[in-house]
Formats: C-alpha cells, structure tokens, sequence
C-alpha cells in the first residue's frame, strides 16, 4: 500500500487518503498513524440517513486504546451527493466522468448498488441505504472513502483546481482621438464638457 501511495499514476500523486478501520481498528489506526503527515487517514463510516454528518469529520475519535485516531466518514451524505452527481447529465461541475474501459458494466454496478429506502419505526419515517443480497459493493465504499479523502484536504485548508493565472497581453495604448463637439472638445479647440 505504502507503494501505491507514494508512486504517481498518470502524473498525479496521491495528495490524501483513507483507510478503513471498521475492522482491526486499533491496527489499522497504529498503521495510519505512522503515515499522518502524508494525510493518511483511519476512517470509520458512520450511517444514519436522516442525520446528515460531514463526509470527512477533521475531528478525531479515540481506539478502544485511547492512543490510535480515526475520523469518522459520514457515508449517508457522500452517498447521498454521489447519486445525486450521477443524474447530471452535462459534463460540468459535479458530474462523473465514467471511461471505458476502466469504469466498465460490473464497476458501474458495484458503484450503483445500493438504494436509498424509506422504513417506518412507531409511524416515523426513517431512510436507509439498501444493497440487495449477493450485490457487490466495494466501488461504491471506495467512492465514498475518496470522497472522504478530498473533503479532509478541503477541511485542513487545500484549495482546489488551483489554475495558474491568464497571462494577459499588455495592449498598446490607442492613440487620443480628438472627437470634437461639446463632449470631447469644442469645434474651436477648447476644452470640452467631459475634460473640465
């Protein structure tokens, strides 16, 4: 992983990322731990629909230890602004961009899986993300996680699309003109109503 991290793919470099530690937290986090200068950061997803969290929390929680950090990852919110990003049709800010080969039938798929649903507990409405049994998940975790990657780089101050500035072409100056008529000088030469 430490690899994958740090080598460059199609000349960008991995700027943050972030690893789940749902299982063997206190491992995952000691590794993280370590590599937190490079923003590599233990997240765990935390679900409820209907109580919209930050997608990335900059504010850590403790292992069971009290020694490892992990940030915690608002998945029903990235979700929520995935499949949201995913019906804007015209390529734009917040569209997908989908490209064959690499985002073939079974990666769509996986990144679409789950559902958005609603379930009613004491006559309450409460909204769930759904994945049908057997359905395969990983594009969208890893899609949610990414996400949660580019929100800690916003939350510690990265500014995005940083475009270097138009180099504008000094224009020669035009030559004065003079106009005549009561605006721009009289017709007997003298100063006209605008250069008083």
């Amino acid at each position: 992983l430490d690899t994958l991290l740090t080598t460059p793919i199609g000349g960008l470099v991995v700027q943050a990322a972030c690893v789940d530690a749902g299982y063997q937290t206190d491992m995952v986090a000691g590794w993280c731990n370590v590599r937190k200068t490079r923003r590599v950061f233990a997240v765990k997803g935390a679900s409820n629909a209907d109580v919209p969290r930050p997608i990335f929390a900059p504010r850590v929680s403790k292992t069971q230890q009290g020694t490892r950090q992990v940030h915690i990852v608002g998945v029903d919110t990235a979700k929520e602004l995935l499949y949201a990003r995913l019906r804007i049709e015209t390529p734009g800010p917040g569209y997908v961009h989908l490209k064959f080969p690499h985002c073939d039938e079974v990666w769509v798929a996986q990144l679409t899986a789950e559902k958005l649903r609603t379930r009613y507990v004491h006559g309450r409405a409460v909204h769930y993300w759904w994945k049908a049994e057997g359905r395969r998940n990983e594009v969208l975790d890893c899609y949610v996680y990414a996400m949660a990657a580019l929100k800690s780089l916003l939350s510690f101050g990265f500014k995005l699309d940083p475009r270097p500035p138009i180099q504008r072409v000094a224009k020669a100056p035009k030559p004065a003109q003079s106009s005549g008529g009561w605006l721009g000088g009289s017709r007997m030469g003298g100063k006209g109503w605008l250069d008083r």
